[in-house]
């Protein structure tokens, strides 16, 4: 009986949040902007997320999406489904991204295009293809940044602050 409600419960909730996503309308500017009556015509947007882009008729795959946080200090993965192509969506994205205070890392369009930028100590790698029955799929990831990696022994191992020596290096033990 416990797995068969555990069963039912992901699902309900998986649609009481999209149905609250769907409460309120965005047609403000983005934070950060200039002041200007520039109306940006988004869809309805998780107030979760107010420092990423959504054009109208977006629909979240809520079962490929997973993400952390709010505000702008989210990160995670969300998969959006758009109506529009994926040229369309790939000039949106290079349009609105620095409106909302991310700043163009490269970029490259192809069958599989993808994005980068940066924001504060995040990184946002957004990745769009098209859908088989039209429209795209848009893969958004949010990470924070990494730290600086040490030379030599490959591990993630932060370097000391302008030391003019290399970063201290761990043995590896191994069970035989």
């Amino acid at each position: 009986m416990l797995k068969s409600f555990a069963g039912l419960a992901f699902p309900v909730i998986a649609a009481l949040l999209a149905t609250s996503a769907c409460s309120s309308l965005r047609t403000d500017t983005p934070p950060g902007g200039d002041g200007e009556n520039k109306t940006v015509e988004l869809t309805p947007s998780f107030d979760r997320f107010p420092d990423m882009p959504l054009p109208n008729g977006y629909e979240l795959d809520m079962q490929r999406t997973l993400v952390f946080g709010s505000n702008d200090t989210w990160f995670g993965r969300m998969v959006v489904l758009m109506k529009f192509g994926s040229n369309e969506m790939f000039d949106f994205y290079k349009q609105e991204l620095p409106r909302f205070g991310w700043q163009e890392v490269t970029s490259i369009r192809a069958p599989i295009s993808v994005l980068t930028y940066t924001r504060g100590e995040r990184v946002a790698t957004i990745q769009v293809q098209s859908r088989t029955l039209g429209g795209a799929e848009v893969l958004i990831t949010v990470s924070p940044k990494g730290m600086p990696v040490g030379r030599g022994s490959g591990a993630a191992t932060a370097a000391p602050a302008h030391s003019g020596s290399p970063a201290p290096r761990t043995p590896v033990q191994t069970s035989r």
